[in-house]
């Protein structure tokens, strides 16, 4: 009996310490994209939400500016965002920025997403991107951002 006793109290102690040496590297939960659907007005339109977490949102960008400093100060949510194709190293990239000049950049959506996003920016339907889930600053976390894609049927 004395034997489970300390088995229990010796793998105790190897979760404080697995615990206490990983606190403050928690990263923001990778957002799951869902899809609901539902009616809005009278149009009877279809409108569903795809959600992208933003990566990167701890580099800096090109000219020095901090990411994480445009997001404590501009990034809100359910504000809008800002989208930006281009052609990374030959393949598809999209920046995420919280203004329309597209000067203050946040991330950008992971390369495994990408062109989920490309399909539904190029598609007919009417899409509009902002900010939807903003985790983070505090605690010495980093901020973590995700993205919604409101998307109106055609």
């Amino acid at each position: 009996m004395e034997s489970i006793i300390v088995l229990i109290a010796i793998f105790y102690v190897i979760y404080l310490i697995y615990k206490y040496e990983n606190k403050g590297t928690q990263k923001h939960k990778k957002v799951k994209k869902i899809i609901t659907t539902k009616e809005i007005n009278d149009d009877s339109k279809n409108v569903y939400s795809v959600f992208f977490d933003v990566v990167g949102e701890s580099f800096k960008n090109e000219d020095g500016t901090s990411r994480q400093d445009i997001i404590a100060k501009h990034v809100r949510e359910l504000e809008p965002c800002h989208l930006n194709f281009y052609n990374y190293k030959g393949s598809l990239a999209c920046g995420v920025y919280a203004d329309e000049a597209q000067t203050l950049q946040v991330g950008h959506i992971a390369k495994d997403e990408v062109q989920e996003l490309y399909d539904l920016a190029t598609s007919e339907d009417s899409i509009s991107p902002r900010f939807h889930d903003v985790k983070g600053g505090t605690d010495g976390y980093k901020y973590g951002v995700s993205i919604e894609i409101l998307v109106e049927d055609a």
